[in-house]
């Protein structure tokens, strides 16, 4: 299948919100891996139906903005004071239109 190594598949964390969207992102990038292993796995069942890929693709690119954001509040090298207001427009405006 000509994996490519440098991406893992991670656990979703309660306690940490932006790891359900590394964790779609990361199960994405490996759907075609987990459609293969379905089909010469017998024992693999639990390959999500369309309407699940679907709807974790939706999710991830909701999510996206939040894990950028989030990567941007967390910045412990950058001053941040300036930006504040402005990201959490961009917060504000997504929330609004989905």
């Amino acid at each position: 299948m000509g994996l490519n190594g440098t991406k893992k598949l991670t656990y979703d964390v309660p306690t940490r919100w932006n790891s359900t969207y590394v964790m779609l992102r990361y199960a994405l990038f490996y759907k075609d891996t987990f459609q293969h292993l379905a089909f010469i796995d017998p024992n693999y069942i639990n390959l999500p139906s369309d309407d699940e890929w679907s709807y974790a693709t939706s999710l991830c690119q909701f999510l996206k903005l939040f894990d950028n954001v989030t990567n941007i509040f967390s910045a412990t090298r950058n001053v941040i004071a300036n930006i504040v207001f402005e990201e959490i427009q961009k917060v504000h405006k997504h929330l609004h239109t989905h």
